[in-house]
C-alpha cells in the first residue's frame, strides 16, 4: 500500500527508488496514475507496517527495531486506497525492483532490489504475475510471499507459485497461527500473531508491532507480518554474503539449515 516516508522510525531507511505503480487513479486517490510518489494514502497503512518489521531504524531510542535495520526499502505502491490492486501494476512492480527493463520507455532504479518481500495476494492464478515473478528470480532476487489468512490448504498467489519462498504464521508459543493458510505450498514459517480463535489470545501482545502512520505503531496479525519477517532475515544474510541468491536461500531453506523442525 505504500509507505509513510515521514515515519520517524523508517525515514532513514528509504530508498530514493521508490514508486507508485498503481494505474487507475481512481484506486490510486493521487489522481495522476504512475508517480515517484509511493505514499499510502489508505488507511491501513498496510505498507509501512510491513516495512517496519524489516528495516525500522535501530539504536535510535525510539519505536522498534526492524529484523535487518541498517537495509535499505525501496517501497513500491501497488495496493490503492482500498486495499486492492490488478497483477499487471504488481508485475510491473516488480520487473522494476527486479532492474529488468521491458520496453526503452520503461523507468528503473538506480539499484535493483535483492530481495522482494509480497505480502499481499488472492486466490487466482496470473500469467503475468508468474511470468514477472519467473524474471526476477531468474536475476537473482530473493522473492517472499504471504501465504495467506483463510486458514486454508488452497492455493494463494504469489506465495503458491513454484520459486517463490511461501510464509505462513506461528504464534509466540510456535504452533500455527488459527488464521494461517497452510499445505504443501508452504515453506517456512515465521511470527505473525494469535489469531482469535487460539486459547493464547488474551488481547495482550497478540500480534506483531510495527510503524504505522504519523510516527505511530501498532500490532497486526497476519501472513503479511510473518513474510517480513523472512525477508528481513533473507537481507541479514545478504549483508554477510553478498553473493547470496534466491537459488542458494531456497536450497538452504529446504535443506534445513535455516529453519527449526516444528
Amino acid at each position: 500500500t505504500g509507505i509513510d516516508a515521514g515515519h520517524q522510525d523508517l525515514k532513514n531507511n528509504i530508498s530514493a527508488d521508490g514508486f507508485d505503480f498503481i494505474a487507475d487513479p481512481g484506486s490510486a486517490g493521487d489522481e495522476d496514475g504512475f508517480d515517484s510518489d509511493p505514499q499510502d494514502l489508505g488507511s491501513s497503512f498496510h505498507g509501512s507496517h510491513v516495512a517496519g518489521i524489516i528495516a525500522a531504524e535501530g539504536n535510535n531510542n525510539i519505536g522498534i527495531t526492524g529484523i535487518a535495520y541498517t537495509s535499505t526499502i525501496m517501497p513500491l505502491r501497488v495496493l490503492g486506497v482500498e486495499d486492492t490492486g490488478n497483477d499487471s501494476d504488481i508485475a510491473k512492480a516488480i520487473y522494476y525492483a527486479a532492474g529488468i527493463q521491458q520496453n526503452p520507455s520503461d523507468v528503473l532504479p538506480q539499484r535493483a532490489a535483492d530481495i522482494i518481500n509480497l505480502s499481499l495476494g488472492g486466490p487466482d492464478f496470473s500469467n503475468t504475475l508468474r511470468a514477472a515473478i519467473d524474471a526476477a528470480i531468474a536475476e537473482g532476487v530473493i522473492i517472499i510471499a504471504a501465504a495467506g489468512n483463510e486458514s486454508s490448504d488452497e492455493s494463494f498467489f504469489p506465495a503458491a507459485y513454484p520459486g517463490v519462498v511461501s510464509v505462513s504464521a506461528v504464534t509466540a508459543a510456535k504452533t500455527r497461527s488459527t488464521f494461517s493458510n497452510f499445505g504443501d505450498t508452504i515453506d517456512v514459517a515465521a511470527p505473525g500473531g494469535t489469531g482469535f480463535e487460539d486459547p493464547l489470545f488474551d488481547g495482550f501482545q497478540d500480534g506483531i508491532l510495527s510503524t504505522l502512520f504519523a510516527s505511530e505503531y501498532v500490532e497486526l496479525q497476519g501472513t503479511s507480518m510473518a513474510a517480513p519477517h523472512v525477508a528481513g532475515v533473507a537481507a541479514l544474510m545478504k549483508s554477510i554474503n553478498p553473493e547470496i541468491n534466491h537459488s542458494a536461500f531456497k536450497t538452504a531453506l529446504e535443506n534445513g539449515e535455516l529453519t527449526d523442525q516444528i
